[in-house]
Formats: structure tokens, sequence, C-alpha cells
């Protein structure tokens, strides 16, 4: 069995595609590619992991300063996500793989650590594969955890942005989602539940995060994808079409 973890480069990419997305023609794809081709230059690293020349996880990550998520730890790199499918690889320790080469590149950089954001909820990875490696719990914020890997003990800690459920008043008056090309599931279904909202009788208003600053700035923790209603946050990560529907009918009833 051959196991190897690799960077992602433009070549890769058109010969691997991205672990979460392989079908080029797919909207999110097209949307991650372009935000990947632009934050290489800021950066960004996407590392994969494969088996007998498989794509069977990946971590991706980018220096602190230009992180998608709302993070302040300068002189770090932050982990953006990472990802093993299937339990059988996760127990071969391909995700421990993963991890460590990301602590090994920041001290070939002369980083200050590794920090990244954990949930035990969907759509993230949780904390205990980072714990187990040596990482360090800093803070905690309503689901999401601020875990990190200091490898210089000068300066501050890194720290979360600040958010709360309930954003500036009248900043999102009526229904909004906010998303970023970060993740290609948030971009691949925006029209689709655009046009969901209006079956329901509802204007989806649309706000694309097209730079790290805006991220880092974003209305919650979980930058790529957020659904509010009259300032107040319904959902933090991707939702399918179904469930947006049934979040439609519960407004319609409140």
């Amino acid at each position: 069995m051959s196991r190897t973890i690799i960077d992602l480069d433009a070549a890769g990419l058109e010969k691997f595609g991205f672990s979460c997305v392989k079908t080029k023609s797919h909207l999110g794809y097209k949307a991650k590619k372009a935000w990947f081709l632009k934050q290489v230059e800021q950066g960004l690293t996407i590392k994969q992991a494969h088996v007998d020349g498989k794509v069977v996880g990946f971590i991706e990550y980018i220096p602190a300063e230009h992180a998608w998520r709302p993070v302040k730890a300068h002189g770090y790199l932050f982990i953006h996500c990472l990802s093993v499918r299937s339990k059988k690889h996760r127990q071969q320790g391909l995700a421990t793989k993963l991890v460590k080469s990301v602590i090994e590149d920041a001290k070939n950089q002369r980083k200050s650590g590794v920090a990244v954001i954990t949930s035990e909820k969907s759509w993230m990875a949780g904390k205990e594969i980072f714990l187990m490696n040596g990482f360090m719990h800093i803070t905690t914020k309503e689901r999401y955890d601020l875990l990190a890997f200091p490898l210089i003990q000068a300066g501050p800690d890194p720290r979360l942005g600040f958010r709360t459920q309930e954003v500036k008043n009248g900043e999102y008056d009526g229904l909004h989602l906010v998303y970023s090309a970060q993740c290609p599931y948030s971009a691949s279904n925006i029209n689709e539940l655009k046009e969901t909202a209006k079956d329901s009788g509802f204007d989806l208003h649309l706000h694309e995060l097209t730079t790290a600053e805006e991220a880092q700035n974003a209305p919650s923790i979980n930058s790529t994808f957020t659904l509010i209603h009259n300032g107040h946050i319904l959902e933090d990560h991707y939702i399918s079409k179904t469930r947006f529907r049934n979040i439609l009918k519960k407004i319609g009833k409140s």
C-alpha cells in the first residue's frame, strides 16, 4: 500500500481535483479553484493524503494574517480545514500525518505556531485530533474551540474575533446569506437557495466575502456560510435545500 502526502499546486489540481469536490463542472469546484489560485499568492497551502494514488484526505492552511476566519494569530499558520474521509484511513493515522506536516512547515517557516478553530458539530474538524497531537486549548465561544500549537513562547496567544448571535441592529434586516468560495459547498448552492427563497415568498440577499479582511470580520466564526434573518443568525454552516425550506416555513409562521 502506497501512502503519500503532496502539496497541491495548479498542475496537481488539474490531475487530482479538490478532496471535497472533484467534478470540474461543479459550480463549487469552479469557485474554489478561482479562490485557491488567488490565495496561493498569500501563502495558502493544501496538502492531500493519497493512498494508492487516490485522494483520501486533505488539510488546508494559510498564514493567519490572511486567514478566512475571524481569528487574530499574528505569526502563526492557521488551519482552515482538515478532513480524512473514511474511518479506515483515519485509523491509519493519516489525519495525524497531515497535522504534523503543518507543524513541520511552521517550523521551517520560523512561525510562532499553528492555530485552528474546531467544532464537534458538522462541517468542521473536532478538537480531539489536534489535542492528541500537542495542541493546547485557548478559548471557547459558542460551539467553537480555538486551539494552538505554540512554537515560540513570545507574544500574545491567538484569539477569536468578536461574534454574538445578534449582529448590529439594522445591519441585516430581512433574509441574508453571507458566504465565501473558501468552502465549495457553500458556493455551489447559492443560486439554488435564492430560488428556494423566492418560491417561498422571500428575497434572499447574497453577500459574498471576497477578501480575507472581510472574512475576518464576518458575522459568524465559520465565515464560509452565515444565514441571517432580521439580524439573528439562523445557521452558520452549509445547509441543504430541504433544511432551508424548513427554516423558511418557521420564519413564515413567526
